[in-house]
């Protein structure tokens, strides 16, 4: 079967669908279609966590694989070697946290020279640019609680006590809401004056 929908391929595309999606979440919100907000969030959140990894040079052009380019790869091996070969798998959302963990930790670690020109020294430095990193840390372990809680939720929806679950399903979708926004925000900062891509020739 042909896919249904077919990818965005510019950023105009892009800004339209983000604007689209958010009209909807907000509709939904208010309309209390509240399984469609979770729905929503956590294509958004996915999104800005694959941003990051594209800002940061980790992973391809099309995104869909981790990046082979010889500049930055070797680099990247050291930074992920804990997760050994599950960092292949962008396509989850728990590696793809998982990465963008590791990422952080070692840049608090690694104190980057200012004149070298190597993988490490310039994400290291941007993320240094960026501030907030202690932050970041504790939204990332948020949202994988998030994400549990939610997928937990959606693969076994009646075998859930409906006691309270209105309540629940609000509370849910504002800490997302809240996770994605402090997310958002650090891939803004961490994308401006940003050139990692275009540095190393990432493609």
């Amino acid at each position: 079967m042909s896919k249904i929908f077919p990818k965005i391929t510019n950023n105009t595309e892009k800004h339209e669908s983000y604007k689209r999606q958010m009209e909807r979440f907000n509709l939904a919100k208010d309309s209390g279609f509240y399984f469609e907000c979770l729905f929503i969030l956590y294509a958004v959140i996915e999104d800005r966590l694959l941003a990051f990894l594209y800002y940061g040079g980790v992973v391809s052009n099309n995104r869909e694989k981790i990046t082979k380019n010889k500049k930055v790869k070797p680099y990247l091996e050291i930074i992920l070697d804990p997760l050994k070969k599950r960092k292949y798998c962008i396509d989850q959302i728990s590696i793809k946290i998982s990465i963008i963990r590791h990422i952080i930790q070692f840049s608090q670690q690694y104190d980057p020279e200012v004149y070298q020109q190597n993988y490490q020294d310039v994400i290291c430095s941007q993320l240094n640019k960026a501030k907030g990193k202690e932050e970041i840390l504790l939204i990332l372990d948020s949202i994988e609680k998030w994400c549990l809680a939610r997928n937990e939720l959606v693969h076994a929806l009646l075998r859930k006590n409906v006691e309270n679950q209105e309540e629940k399903l609000v509370n849910l979708i504002e800490d997302g809401f809240m996770y994605y926004r402090t997310f958002d925000n650090f891939v803004r900062r961490f994308k401006t004056g940003n050139n990692i891509r275009k540095q190393f020739n990432i493609q």
